[in-house]
C-alpha cells in the first residue's frame, strides 16, 4: 500500500511540476470549457494507463529485470539520444 501511495504522489508531483504537461494540454483547453474538460480527461486517462501498464509489467517481471539503476541509466541514455536527434532534425 505504501508503494502505491508513493507512486501516486510521485505521479501527481510529476504532472504538476512538468511544464511539458501544461504545454501539451493548455491549447486544447482554450477551445472551450467542455472541450477543455474532455481533452484533459482523456489525456490524463491515457497518461495514467501507460504508467499503470508499465508498473504492472515491472511487478510481473521483477525477477527477470535488471536492477533499477541499470534501467534508469539506459532510460537516461535513450532520452539524451532522442533530444540529440531532435536537435539535428530542426
Amino acid at each position: 500500500m505504501l508503494t502505491a501511495l508513493t507512486g501516486a504522489l510521485a505521479g501527481l508531483f510529476h504532472v504538476l511540476a512538468g511544464p511539458d504537461h501544461l504545454a501539451a494540454i493548455g491549447p486544447l483547453a482554450l477551445d472551450g470549457r467542455r472541450r477543455g474538460w474532455l481533452a484533459g480527461w482523456t489525456w490524463g486517462i491515457g497518461h495514467a494507463s501507460g504508467v499503470v501498464l508499465v508498473a504492472v509489467l515491472a511487478i510481473l517481471l521483477r525477477d527477470l529485470l535488471p536492477p533499477v539503476e541499470a534501467i534508469s541509466a539506459w532510460s537516461e541514455r535513450l532520452v539524451i539520444e532522442h533530444v540529440r536527434s531532435q536537435q539535428v532534425n530542426t
